[in-house]
């Protein structure tokens, strides 16, 4: 009998709230070679990134201009953290929900066994 190989997961560590995760359970906010910030949903822009856990309260903690600045290595501003925001606000209260949920159940998880969650498209 042939046995499987595991396949590598890569961690990463949410800025908020510092816990390690399969890098699929965070949101990546980046920051572009042309300086902007986005929120990259699929993690493959190029540029630096910081990463997010789905749990609002992370993105409370992790977009304070400080915070996200040290992680992406750059200067702020407010108006960039406006746009960060706005993309927050524009998810139908069905997504934001949605998405408050699935950082319920990746807690959970931690809590319990550690196995990954994955959020529904």
């Amino acid at each position: 009998m042939v046995e499987k190989r595991r396949k590598h997961v890569p961690l990463r560590s949410c800025i908020a709230c510092q816990k390690k995760r399969p890098k699929r359970e965070l949101i990546r906010v980046v920051r572009t070679p042309e300086g902007t910030i986005e929120v990259d949903l699929k993690g493959k822009r190029a540029g630096r990134g910081a990463y997010l856990c789905p749990d609002l309260r992370c993105w409370d903690e992790g977009l304070q201009p400080r915070r996200l600045g040290h992680a992406l290595k750059c200067q702020v501003s407010a108006e960039e953290l406006v746009g960060v925001r706005a993309w927050l606000s524009l998810l139908s209260d069905e997504k934001r929900d949605e998405l408050a949920t699935w950082g319920q159940k990746v807690a959970q998880a931690d809590r319990h066994d550690g196995d990954g969650i994955e959020m529904d498209s």
